[in-house]
């Protein structure tokens, strides 16, 4: 953080708003990781005022986005998602094609974390379509897990479980492990979900090897579950 700080200085002493923005962005990404929200907001507060006075339109939405993960994880999807609302919008008019999906499906993943799974399908759905014509993979990967969480939640198993799939084979190829892990987690549930545990075991069993060979402490859980079911 003190790199940042000194950064912000520097930017400051120069008058450059865009990179005070930026420094006062980046020190509030470090103060979220550590737990100190209430710092957090107010470095992003500041950089919103700069990047407005810079007139840098996609720099705002990226920390609108910031600021949503962070109230998402003070579990307060109602505040997130006006955020990536306002993150969609302002992407769009930047005509910022990889930062609109990226809004896309963050405003679809609060809707389904405030359980409008509909809403969450529409937005993330488009968010794919994107992804899709822009080759960022990565993007797409995400988003088709997003989109199977809302089948699941819809009732859709078999729908959901084919998103699942692509996701995991999408972070397979990108040699995202951790990712795959999470998706063919999701993939298990959503055939468990459909009646068919010796599918849901397979794909367990795969996503806790996974996390096994990275070391990952989520591989307990995985554990402790194939013993139950």
């Amino acid at each position: 953080m003190v790199t940042w700080r000194t950064a912000r200085d520097i930017a400051a002493r120069l008058g450059h708003l865009v990179a005070q923005a930026h420094a006062y962005r980046n020190h509030a990404h470090a103060q979220a990781l550590l737990g100190r929200y209430a710092e957090a907001h107010a470095d992003y507060d500041r950089a919103l005022e700069l990047y407005a006075e810079g007139g840098d339109l996609a720099g705002r939405a990226r920390t609108h986005l910031q600021l949503g993960v962070v109230w998402e994880r003070q579990g307060r999807h109602d505040l997130a998602v006006g955020h990536d609302q306002q993150a969609l919008a302002l992407y769009r008019a930047a005509g910022h094609l990889r930062g609109e999906a990226d809004a896309l499906n963050a405003v679809g993943w609060d809707f389904a974390q405030l359980g409008d799974y509909g809403q969450a399908l529409v937005h993330c759905e488009q968010a794919l379509d994107v992804h899709l014509r822009t080759g960022n993979r990565h993007g797409a990967a995400h988003t088709w897990d997003s989109v199977g969480f809302a089948y699941l939640h819809l009732g859709e198993q078999a729908q959901a479980a084919e998103c699942f799939r692509h996701a995991a084979d999408l972070f397979r190829e990108l040699r995202d492990r951790y990712n795959e892990a999470d998706a063919t987690t999701h993939l298990g549930d959503a055939w468990h979900a459909a009646g068919d545990p010796v599918a849901a075991r397979t794909a367990w069993t795969l996503a806790r090897t996974i996390l096994d060979d990275l070391e990952h402490p989520d591989a307990a859980h995985l554990r402790e579950r194939l013993r139950t079911v």
